[in-house]
């Protein structure tokens, strides 16, 4: 079994991107609401291009270089 972390991440959006639509593209946990909140936008917007949005990622726990399994 490995070990997740959950690791913030900015991410670039795309022009006229939803946040349901970039949440998908990257893989977050979170749902469109906790995303919204975050940064301080509307849950329905339509995102700019380039528009910086803050996401949470789940990725394996690593220390160092090394990938930490139980």
């Amino acid at each position: 079994m490995k070990i997740k972390q959950q690791r913030l991440r900015i991410i670039s959006a795309r022009s006229g991107e939803s946040i349901s639509a970039l949440l998908k593209r990257v893989g977050s946990e979170w749902d469109k609401e906790s995303c919204a909140i975050a940064n301080n936008l509307q849950a329905d917007v339509s995102l700019k291009k380039g528009q910086l949005i803050k996401v949470v990622i789940s990725e394996p726990f690593k220390y160092g270089s090394t990938e930490i399994t139980r």
